[in-house]
């Protein structure tokens, strides 16, 4: 009798053992289940907004809590930034790390619960005050990428039935995972298709700037042109241009703006603009210099100008008229090997709202030239630091006096590459040479 007992609480102890551990089973297999199911929805979309939504929902439905916020960690600026909420709209807040239970999380990397929010000195008010919402149990643990490193903070907050267990927790650290690699691959595919519009933007801008610069230089009688540029970008804010006036005047213009890239860009094409404008109502190159200088100061910001060469070519007279706003000064080289420096004029375009410049007019005999530059060219560099300089320049020049426009302009482009072969530009370069035949 007893042993029959004995053996059938043996038995009972062992069936309940295996009904343990079948409900074990069971549940784990329902756990492994659901976050298997939530993987596949994460993994459904790359759009980061649609993804964020997508983490709160799947967290708030299996644990019944009432909303979820994801806390994105800006490591740069030392903020948490928050782009979902489930329930009512908030707009995005930003709040330093160490700020609130989501801050102490992406700090220490430490989940938290919490059964009553508003008794724990940690807790960050402002949510609530901005939405009118109550937070009452919370649940929050960090989230983390491929490396292990916190990316920012996943917070449930006000459960159903009262306090958040370790059930979920288990479940939403589980999840977390996911969701940090899904958030991942969403932010990186959101950069890929930001570098794709910008490259865009930025092809655009280009082909659109060479379409605004001439094709190529005008065939003036008597007179040969050779015209160089490179931009250190795809776009880039040296400028030239051929101005046709009265008679059989040509207007040279040469110039470089602040700045490189698509601002440059903007600014140059800007000033390509009012020099055109400004010289069919101006006829004197100081006043169309003025002018424009007084033009460029209106309407772009302090700290925006341009230093610009204007020079007005008249082929009969065998003269150029010029004025220097701050550019480097041109060199003009004499058939008999002198040479001189074109310096007057005044100050960059656009630093003054009201300025004066002078203008000069030298003749230019047969076999004379003149080489217009941008500061890009001398101030080149090569792999020890060395800037290519006005004295190698001014060598070329001198022995370039018996070669026409092409030559002259051939050599200083290939002094430039052999002085820093293979090097990504740090300046645009643009130059010009003038050659009266």
């Amino acid at each position: 009798m007893e042993l029959s007992a004995h053996v059938a609480r043996a038995w009972d102890g062992r069936e309940r053992r295996r009904r343990e551990r079948r409900k074990s089973l069971e549940t784990q297999g329902a756990f492994l289940l659901s976050l298997i199911e939530a993987s596949k929805i994460l993994n459904s979309t790359l759009d980061l907004d649609e993804l964020l939504k997508l983490i709160t929902e799947i967290a708030t439905n299996r644990t019944n809590a009432d909303r979820g916020s994801i806390f994105l960690l800006d490591r740069e600026k030392g903020e948490l930034w928050a782009r979902a909420a489930l329930g009512e709209e908030i707009e995005d807040v930003r709040f330093p790390v160490s700020c609130g239970i989501a801050g102490y999380v992406a700090r220490t990397g430490d989940s938290v619960f919490v059964k009553d929010a508003y008794s724990d000195p940690r807790f960050y008010k402002k949510f609530d005050e901005l939405s009118g919402y109550r937070t009452r149990s919370l649940l929050c643990i960090p989230l983390r990428n491929r490396k292990g490193e916190i990316i920012g903070s996943f917070e449930l907050v006000n459960k159903e039935a009262g306090a958040f267990t370790s059930e979920d927790r288990r479940f939403l650290e589980g999840l977390s995972t996911h969701a940090a690699l899904a958030l991942e691959n969403a932010r990186l595919h959101k950069e890929s298709l930001e570098r794709e519009r910008l490259q865009h933007e930025i092809s655009l801008a280009s082909r659109i700037q060479k379409r605004l610069l001439p094709a190529g230089a005008p065939e003036i009688p008597g007179y040969e042109i050779f015209i160089f540029s490179k931009p250190c970008d795809e776009v880039g804010g040296d400028y030239y241009d051929f101005l046709f006036l009265d008679n059989s005047a040509v207007g040279i213009a040469l110039g470089d703006v602040t700045g490189h890239g698509v601002p440059a860009a903007l600014l140059m094409s800007n000033l390509q603009a009012l020099l055109k404008t400004v010289s069919r109502s101006q006829k004197t190159v100081s006043k169309i210099a003025e002018e424009t200088s007084s033009l460029l100061f209106e309407c772009t910001d302090p700290g925006n100008f341009a230093t610009l060469f204007l020079g007005v070519l008249d082929p009969e007279k065998e003269t150029i008229t010029y004025s220097n706003a701050g550019q480097n000064p041109p060199v003009l080289a004499r058939s008999t090997g002198e040479i001189e420096l074109l310096t007057e004029g005044g100050i960059p375009l656009g630093v003054l709202g009201d300025v004066k410049f002078v203008e000069r007019t030298i003749r230019l005999e047969k076999g004379d030239s003149l080489v217009i530059f941008t500061d890009g060219v001398v101030e080149k560099t090569n792999s020890d630091g060395e800037e290519f300089g006005d004295d190698r320049l001014l060598d070329i020049v001198k022995n370039s006096v018996k070669n026409n426009a092409s030559e002259t302009g051939n050599k200083i482009s290939e002094n430039l590459a052999g002085f820093s072969p293979g090097s990504v530009e740090s300046d645009d370069i643009t130059f010009l040479v003038l050659k009266h035949i």
